[in-house]
């Protein structure tokens, strides 16, 4: 009997001992496994990433931005937001191939992970704007609707296309388009290119059908600026040089040239008066200016080289300043044409 109870105490014994030594362990391994949970202090953090990129994009430091932005990514690869600001950072940081297609990849990763993301569907949208792609854009974002619902963002940028101007995320014009009265497209220019100053640099002419008419290069000098007309076989048809003027009655001097670098005319552009030469600096006709209290145009009048009224032009406007009434005038009086823009459309 003495043996069996020693034995009953020493087995008892023994089932402690494990029971403690496994609790020990199971408290150790749970430590350990919460230390490599916990963030590392030196080690930062999705957040910290993401919101050191977002400031480097508001500072206009795209490159440095980028770098956050995939850091970002590393830490966590499922989070929409960064991929949709890397694409604004590539975008911003030039319009190259090469930014244009890494933004077009992050704004549809951007989606992929979070199917009602308005601003992918608005980034993605700008890509193709800024390709020239004007079809291709305005689909994404009906698309988009179609799956997010209402969305005034969205709604928004779809009501340029059937305006005169669409533009791109900064709000420079990217395709402008001249319209009847009715609303049928005329023809349209699309802005392909602007420099890092925000200038445009390249400007294509189409008809109705889209066919290219010609384009116009443009190149930034000191104080001023030179354009030049291509047709549409990139021939060369005529340029001209425009000068800033700092003092005088005139802020600008533009010197028109045919393709063969030959000066044909030149105009003077003043607030109050524009005046029109020939190469030999015969007058060819002068305008003239005024304007209401608030600074704008209420009358333009043209006159032939001899003094003569060639023509006016009067503009009216409601008490908020906005135009109501733009009406061309022959020379006698009689109205030729007017636009009135309190009618819709």
């Amino acid at each position: 009997m003495k043996r069996i109870l020693m034995a009953v105490c020493l087995c008892v014994s023994i089932l402690c001992a494990c029971g403690q030594v496994s609790n020990s362990d199971t408290s150790n391994w749970q430590e350990q496994s919460n230390r490599g949970q916990a963030s590392d202090p030196d080690v930062p953090t999705w957040q910290e990433q993401y919101d050191l990129g977002v400031r480097y994009l508001s500072e206009g430091n795209y490159k440095e931005a980028i770098i956050a932005f995939t850091a970002a990514i590393e830490i966590d690869p499922k989070q929409a937001p960064a991929y949709v600001s890397r694409g604004d950072a590539y975008v911003r940081s030039g319009e190259t191939e090469a930014n244009l297609a890494a933004a077009k990849a992050d704004y549809e990763q951007a989606i992929e992970l979070e199917k009602t993301n308005v601003e992918g569907y608005l980034g993605l949208a700008d890509v193709y704007i800024r390709l020239g792609d004007f079809d291709k854009a305005e689909e994404i974002l009906r698309s988009a609707l179609e799956i997010i619902g209402e969305n005034q963002n969205i709604s928004n940028k779809l009501d340029e296309f059937s305006s005169k101007t669409i533009t791109d995320a900064l709000g420079r014009p990217r395709k402008t388009i001249t319209r009847s009265t009715d609303g049928e497209v005329l023809s349209f220019a699309v802005i392909s290119r602007y420099n890092s100053d925000g200038n445009a640099e390249r400007i294509d002419y189409y008809d109705a059908s889209g066919q290219l008419l010609d384009y116009e290069i443009d190149t930034y000098i000191q104080n001023g600026m030179r354009k030049d007309r291509y047709d549409s076989n990139g021939s060369l048809m005529y340029y001209s040089v425009h000068t800033d003027l700092e003092e005088g009655e005139f802020y600008s001097r533009v010197e028109s040239y045919n393709a063969d670098g030959i000066l044909e005319q030149y105009t003077l552009y003043g607030h109050e008066k524009t005046q029109y030469f020939d190469a030999d600096g015969t007058s060819l006709g002068y305008d003239t200016y005024e304007y209401n209290d608030a600074g704008q145009r209420t009358k333009w009048t043209r006159f032939f080289g001899n003094g003569e009224l060639r023509e006016y032009y009067v503009t009216e406007y409601d008490s908020d300043g906005n135009r109501t009434m733009h009406t061309c005038y022959d020379a006698d009086g009689t109205v030729r044409s007017y636009i009135d823009y309190t009618e819709s459309d």
